[in-house]
């Protein structure tokens, strides 16, 4: 069966928008992956800087309602700080 050349512009068309459609979707997908393992990692820094932060005033004989108070650290972070210092 032969195809006529609108058929045979069609078909390339579709073939191209399809290759198009697909390229875009991977791109999205790879961008929300890389995105989501970033934002991941930055609230692991953030957290990992206010208990660090945290523990230094305590080191500093703080108290922990002053170090508390000074940085506006969750109490998970308080407790985390606690459990650590007592382990040292």
């Amino acid at each position: 069966m032969e195809l006529s050349a609108d058929e045979r512009k069609r078909l390339e068309y579709e073939a191209r928008d399809k290759a198009l459609r697909d390229y875009n979707s991977n791109m999205k997908g790879s961008y929300d992956r890389g995105h989501a393992a970033g934002f991941e990692e930055g609230l692991r820094k953030a957290h990992d800087r206010e208990l660090a932060t945290f523990l230094n005033l305590l080191n500093r004989n703080f108290s922990v309602e002053d170090a508390k108070t000074i940085t506006y650290c969750s109490d998970d972070i308080v407790q985390e700080a606690l459990v650590l210092r007592d382990k040292t």
